[in-house]
Order: structure tokens, then sequence, then C-alpha cells
């Protein structure tokens, strides 16, 4: 009797943790979400410059769950530490650009702090937050399924090796992209593209209409 209870608790407690792991929290930036961050930095850059800076590195909404932090459809960083179930630690990389996520969230209350660390050797930046959220929980697995595919990944993989080095250029005179220009698919592209669909240029446009358009450029034909 004793033993047959003994199983039963254990697996209770498996499909217990197995749940936590599985949990996923869609977060949305609230009101005044960046205040904090903004009091710790350098007074002699511009509010403008900074909030751009925000913008891209912790964007109005994110999912994350134990695989992975997503921004967006395009953006999608490994989970690299944490506790992965309240605590969550991812890192992107480009070039000698690499930031350090670290995410906090209360399931109880619904709040969410992010904190940013820039790493890289030309960082200005020490660490940076919290940026706070709102966090509600949703089916992890119905929302993995509908972000694996990006339409900006999969029509930048059809591209020539000169026209992706063109896309990651044009996005970087649009200050829109920081990395290097190396043809190669990653996050700062990814976010990069998402802005992009924003200039005047791109408005009402597909996303394969916007490639066929950048695609005509002089450098590659």
């Amino acid at each position: 009797m004793f033993v047959s209870r003994l199983i039963a608790l254990l697996t209770c407690l498996v499909l217990l943790t197995s749940q936590a792991y599985a949990q996923t929290y869609r977060c949305e930036l609230r009101e005044n979400g960046y205040a904090a961050a903004f009091s710790q930095m350098n007074q002699n850059v511009s509010r403008k410059r900074i909030l751009e800076f925000f913008e891209d590195w912790s964007p109005n909404r994110f999912v994350v769950n134990s695989e992975k932090l997503i921004f967006g459809r395009s953006w999608q960083l490994d989970i690299s530490g944490g506790d992965r179930q309240r605590r969550f630690q991812a890192r992107y990389s480009s070039g000698t650009f690499h930031v350090a996520y670290d995410i906090k969230i209360d399931p109880f209350s619904g709040m969410g702090n992010l904190f940013i660390t820039p790493t890289g050797p030309s960082s200005r930046f020490k660490r940076m937050g919290p940026m706070r959220y709102s966090c509600t929980s949703i089916e992890g697995s119905n929302y993995k399924q509908s972000s694996v595919s990006s339409p900006f990944r999969q029509e930048f993989n059809k591209l020539t090796s000169c026209n992706k080095k063109y896309v990651q250029q044009f996005l970087k005179g649009q200050n829109l992209y920081n990395g290097t220009i190396d043809g190669t698919w990653g996050a700062g592209t990814a976010e990069g593209l998402r802005r992009a669909k924003n200039l005047s240029a791109f408005k009402n446009l597909t996303t394969a209409k916007m490639f066929e358009k950048l695609k005509l450029n002089p450098i590659c034909n």
C-alpha cells in the first residue's frame, strides 16, 4: 500500500513539473514600463535615442517559455538559463554586439520584469531595467506551432548571397540593423525587417512583395 501511494505521489510530481516547464507567458509592456530603465541612462543621450534602443531590444510584446524567448514571429532566442518556470535567461549575439536577457515573472500577480545587459566590447550601457510588463499564461504548444514559420526568414533564405548582404546593408542605412553585413539570418536581421515594414516604401505590401522590391537594387543586378 505504501509503495503504491509513493508511486502515485511521484507520478503527480512528475506531471506537475512537466506542466510547469511547459508554461508559456505572453507579456505586454505596462504603462511607463521603461521608466525605471530610463532613470539609469546617461542624461547626455537623447531620450529619443534611448527609447529607440529599448524598443529595439525589449519590444512592447514578447512570449517566453522553457525553450524560447520570442519577439514577434521572426525573432526567437533559445532559453539558456533560469529555472525556466518563473525566471528565463537568453542571449543574443551578432558580431561584436551581445545582449543578455533576464526575465522574472510572478504568475500570481501577473507582473513581469525584464533586464537587458549589452555585453559586447563596444557596449556603452550596463545592465538596464527592469522594463515592466504584464504577463498572462497562454497555451504554449499552439503559439509555438503558429510561430515556427517566419515569412521574413523564408523570403530572406530565397535570396542570393549578394541580395542577403544588400538587405542587411539597406537596413543598416535606415538605422534598423546594427549587426555584421554577412548575409546570415539572425535576430537583428529579423527585427530590422519587422521594423522596415513600417517604412513608407513597404507599407501595405506583402512580405513577398517587399522582398521583390528589395531585389531591384543596382548592386546585385
